[in-house]
């Protein structure tokens, strides 16, 4: 291909995106299922839609109210994702007596998709990730122990727990980057 030998500003050709779907990415719910000639991406938005149902709960905050939290269920969903944004349109009712939500307040939304009574959590920061694998740091008769364990649900703040600690464990839970498997260590109460 002939070039100049100076160009000021090059345009990137990029091409064709393999594994990005532009057309035919909207979910449909039903009688039907996913078929797929090659890999593709599915949106985190599009993974979750198909979650939502009926009698979900949902929880509502604003800024403009501070440390009120207004809870509702969902009442309908359209079952069918916006190809161009991919979100979908759901609507829940709120317990609001006290008419403090108004109309046109900007809000943050949550969902509750999953809900467990019992979960064992343990703060990120005990956490120890090594490649794809999460380990936790215990101690055992005064020695640091690394273990190997499943996470589940993660938020901000704790991981899930779903084995390879138990609830009575000592969890290490600052100095994991320089321990190894068996160092010496003491214990100290909380300040």
């Amino acid at each position: 291909m002939l070039m100049p030998k100076r160009v000021k500003y090059r345009k990137q050709q990029r091409g064709r995106m393999r594994g990005k779907a532009y057309r035919g990415g909207a979910i449909a719910f039903g009688e039907f299922g996913l078929q797929a000639l090659e890999p593709a991406w599915l949106s985190s938005r599009q993974i979750e839609a198909a979650r939502v149902a009926v009698g979900q709960p949902v929880h509502l905050t604003t800024d403009n109210l501070p440390g009120r939290q207004f809870d509702g269920k969902v009442t309908r969903f359209t079952y069918a994702l916006d190809t161009a944004n991919h979100t979908m349109l759901a609507e829940a009712v709120l317990d609001n007596p006290d008419l403090a939500l108004r109309p046109g307040m900007l809000v943050t939304l949550g969902l509750g998709i999953e809900h467990k009574e019992e979960a064992l959590l343990m703060p990120l920061e005990a956490l120890v990730m090594e490649k794809t694998n999460a380990f936790a740091y215990t101690v055992q008769d005064n020695k640091a122990v690394k273990r190997p364990i499943k996470v589940g649900f993660t938020d901000a703040r704790n991981a899930e727990v779903l084995e390879g600690v138990g609830l009575n464990d000592a969890v290490i839970l600052a100095g994991q980057l320089k321990l190894t498997d068996g160092d010496p260590v003491r214990v100290v109460a909380a300040p």
